[in-house]
């Protein structure tokens, strides 16, 4: 895989972890001092988002959202703050598996919930070993804006950046997780956004209906009543017929 340059429009890793520090020592014992007395409720900014149908939100157009994300990847990072149209692209595409955005811009929005995730990890659990979570990291943003695309994998990756914390305890193995998904070579294109409408409206209507068929079929038919009829025979006490071993010997008097 290609390193990554600025004719591709994706900025260099060394420029990416100037946007997306890591944390070091001094802060993870900050944060663990922090919270010790006083426990940090989890941030509202992943939360999911309530939909209408069960699979999207905002009704805006591609070009709206497009325009928040060029907007969003534009400032620098202590200015980026997370708004539900930029959380609804990485749901959708967290659905669909397909996006219509440019992946240098896509990627910049992944990178940043990244780094929210991580950070949230480290406010409930103090990581063991730092360099290890630091090396994790560094090795996912390296990877990723190395692809001139956005990898196969993507749908995987925006699930967990939603979901992720469910699944996995401790920030390691999220992170392993997520690196693993980052060490891919396979690509998928990126949609014309007429394209995607009609792919996403296709995918809308085929999930509308499965669940329209669902709700519409009928009751299952009452479980069968099986009536046995034992036989006489099997309903009188059993004759038990003494062995050779159970039958009385004869006596003597008997046997004159």
């Amino acid at each position: 895989m290609e390193n990554p340059t600025a004719e591709h429009g994706i900025p260099a890793v060394e420029n990416v972890l100037s946007r997306h520090p890591l944390s070091t020592p001094e802060q993870q014992n900050s944060s663990i001092q922090s919270n010790h007395h006083v426990q940090t409720p989890p941030s509202p900014s992943l939360s999911p988002l309530k939909t209408e149908n069960g699979l999207f939100k905002a009704k805006l157009s591609v070009e709206e959202l497009r325009k928040e994300l060029q907007e969003f990847s534009s400032k620098v990072e202590s200015e980026k703050t997370l708004n539900p149209k930029l959380f609804s692209i990485i749901e959708e595409v967290a659905t669909t598996g397909v996006t219509c955005y440019p992946w240098n811009l896509l990627c910049d929005l992944i990178l940043f919930l990244l780094r929210k995730v991580v950070t949230e990890y480290e406010a409930r659990h103090p990581v063991e070993d730092l360099t290890q979570i630091q090396k994790l990291h560094t090795s996912i943003i390296s990877r990723l804006v190395a692809f001139k695309e956005p990898p196969f994998t993507l749908q995987r990756i925006c699930e967990l950046l939603l979901n992720g914390q469910k699944t996995y305890s401790s920030l390691e193995k999220y992170l392993f997780a997520f690196e693993k998904m980052a060490t891919v070579s396979g690509t998928i294109s990126v949609l014309q956004p007429d394209e995607y409408q009609v792919v996403v409206k296709e995918l809308h209507d085929s999930f509308f209906n499965f669940n329209k068929k669902k709700v519409n079929l009928p009751p299952p038919p009452p479980p069968a009543t099986i009536s046995l009829t034992v036989p006489l025979s099997l309903t009188t006490a059993a004759v038990t017929t003494p062995t050779s071993e159970t039958a009385t010997k004869p006596t003597a008097m008997e046997l004159g």
